[in-house]
This record gives structure tokens, C-alpha cells and sequence, in this order.
């Protein structure tokens, strides 16, 4: 299947997730990052030689909505490690998904749902509900960079979040 449009991204995000197939969610997720490394190629070497339209065609993206509510590839494997929590295997199976997807550039803060009732995922997962590899790359991350400090704190005291701990000697 070629990944060279969002539609097609969150198709095959969707059938990937629901197969519990954690392979092919990363093949997606890197078939995905090359993609866009690509299109970004092409977008400065238009820019630089003034050529092509400055909209351009859209990057392809992680954050590509899987169904018409918006939710995305990360939203969706969080939710189904929320529905599985009792089954251990298929638990960790979503977890590692939604880690998966994050390492490849997709967005934690993706928001979802209608137009004026928008939620990212924590907030639809509820406080301290996060899957455990999650919160452990979001308290590895530097959100200073996207996001208020507040934000961050919020974001890491509501889903408990901990700082790796360093090594004293």
C-alpha cells in the first residue's frame, strides 16, 4: 500500500491497530518518517530555486485521523490499551504501539472529536490513565521547546509522570 496520503496513513493505521499488529505499525510509522523526510527534501529544493506552488502538496503525517471524529493512530492504541488494561498481553501490545507511533513523530497532544468539544487523549483517558511506556517517554521528552512550562507540569503532575532518575556519584 502506498503511504503517500494522510487518507491512506490512517487507513492503514486503523487496520494495523485493530489487527494487534505491532510490526506493521512500525513499519508504517517508519515507512511514514522516511516519507516526510522526502516530501521536506523536495519542499527546500523548490524553495531554493523558486519554483512550485509555496502551498505545496500536505506532508503526509501520524496525526492523520483514522475516522471522521479525527482521532489518530496514537489516540486509537491509546484507547485500546485503556479497553485491554485486564489482559496484560494485548495491553502491552497497544502500549508499545502508542510509544511506537510517538518515536516516529507523532503528536501526544493531538487533538479529537467535534468541532468546539476538542480533547487530546489524557483528557479523554482521564487523570493518572496513561499507558505505562507512554508516560515514560513523555517524562523523558523536552516540551519547552512546543508547549508552556505550565502545560508540561500539568500535563506530567495529572498522568504521574517520572523523571528518569539519574545515576549520582
Amino acid at each position: 500500500m502506498e503511504l503517500t496520503t494522510n487518507v491512506a496513513v490512517g487507513k492503514a493505521l486503523l487496520d494495523a491497530i485493530q489487527a494487534h499488529d505491532l510490526r506493521r505499525v512500525r513499519r508504517i510509522a517508519t515507512t511514514v518518517e522516511a516519507q516526510r523526510k522526502r516530501q521536506w527534501h523536495v519542499a527546500s529544493l523548490r524553495s531554493q530555486g523558486g519554483s512550485g506552488d509555496p502551498q505545496g502538496p500536505g506532508f503526509v503525517s501520524l496525526d492523520a485521523p483514522v475516522e471522521p471524529s479525527g482521532i489518530t493512530g496514537f489516540h486509537l492504541a491509546c484507547k485500546a490499551w485503556q479497553v485491554h488494561r485486564d489482559w496484560p498481553v494485548s495491553a502491552a501490545c497497544f502500549d508499545r504501539m502508542a510509544v511506537a507511533l510517538l518515536q516516529a513523530g507523532a503528536s501526544p497532544f493531538a487533538e479529537f472529536g467535534a468541532l468546539g468539544a476538542k480533547r487530546t487523549i489524557f483528557e479523554e483517558l482521564g487523570p493518572g490513565l496513561v499507558p505505562p511506556r507512554v508516560a515514560d517517554w513523555l517524562a523523558q521528552q523536552r516540551f519547552d521547546e512546543v508547549c508552556s512550562f505550565a502545560e508540561v507540569v500539568v500535563t506530567k503532575k495529572s498522568h504521574r509522570c517520572k523523571a528518569p532518575q539519574r545515576a549520582t556519584a
